[in-house]
This record gives structure tokens, C-alpha cells and sequence, in this order.
């Protein structure tokens, strides 16, 4: 009796490991490009961006968004109420500016000379990897393995 319940939990923890799908896992990371219409160095960092959105490796997991603060009243609206009083503290105030952010840490990127590639994939390879590592399988498939094979040594021992 014990042993069938024994191997009926281990079977329910083995089909809700699976069906549940960790939270890290499904987790979006939001890559926002905000610029300032067509200025000469928005337009440079706008290439920037789009090489950087248009690799394989980060189309699962990021959505690039760009926000066009002249031309788009949604995208001035943010900027004049979430970024522009954090600006305004450091009396800089520039034409473009990236944030990176998930669903726990957000990461503004507003000095000139990290709008490069290596910087901002540098950023993004980061939060990657914080999915990545919380999505892959570990102590849990190992502990269900060692389940199937206590109930395996123990309907053999009842043989």
C-alpha cells in the first residue's frame, strides 16, 4: 500500500514538473530605444539597434521597442513622466537613450559612449542568461530519477 502511494506522488510530482512552466522562463525582456527624431546620432544608434534586433539569438526572449520622443505622443508621454525627472537630477538630457528591463530590474542606458554593440548586448546577454539559467532542469530531474529508482528497488524487493 505504502509503495503505490510512494509511486502515484512520484508520478503527480513528475507530470507538475513538467506542466508547470517556470516564471524566469516565460519571462519577457523589454529592450526600449528611445531617440529623438531624425538627428544625426539617433539615426547612427538606430543602426546600432537594429543589428542588434535582428540576431536569432535574442528574437525568443526581446522585444525591441523604438520610441520616437518628436514623433509619437505615447513615446514623449513616457519620457516626460518616467525619464525625464531622472534626467533632469543629472542636468543631461540626451537625444537617445536605451532601457533594458524584465519583470524585477530595469536598466537605463543613457551615456553616449555605452550606446555601442558590445555594451548593449554585453547588457542583454546578461538578463539572457538569468533565463536561461533559471529555465534549465536541475535538482528537480534529479530528484525524480532518484524517485523511479527507490519505487524500482522497492517493488523488487517485494518480488
Amino acid at each position: 500500500m505504502k509503495l503505490k502511494i510512494l509511486s502515484n506522488l512520484l508520478i503527480l510530482i513528475f507530470i507538475i514538473q513538467f506542466l508547470i512552466v517556470p516564471a524566469s522562463a516565460e519571462e519577457q525582456i523589454i529592450f526600449d530605444f528611445f531617440y529623438e527624431g531624425e538627428c544625426g546620432t539617433c539615426l547612427e544608434n538606430k543602426e546600432i539597434i537594429d543589428q542588434i534586433s535582428s540576431e536569432e539569438k535574442y528574437s525568443d526572449y526581446v522585444t525591441f521597442n523604438y520610441k520616437d520622443k518628436a514623433n509619437d505622443a505615447d513615446a514623449a508621454e513616457e519620457y516626460e513622466t518616467v525619464y525625464y525627472p531622472i534626467f533632469n537630477e543629472q542636468h543631461s538630457f540626451p537625444l537617445s537613450f536605451v532601457v533594458i528591463k524584465n519583470q524585477t530590474n530595469e536598466t537605463l542606458i543613457s551615456e553616449p559612449t555605452n550606446l555601442n554593440y558590445e555594451y548593449l548586448t554585453g547588457i542583454l546577454d546578461t538578463y539572457l542568461a538569468g533565463i536561461e539559467s533559471n529555465s534549465t532542469p536541475g535538482f528537480e530531474i534529479l530528484f525524480l530519477f532518484a524517485g523511479i529508482f527507490i519505487i524500482f528497488l522497492l517493488k523488487k524487493k517485494h518480488k
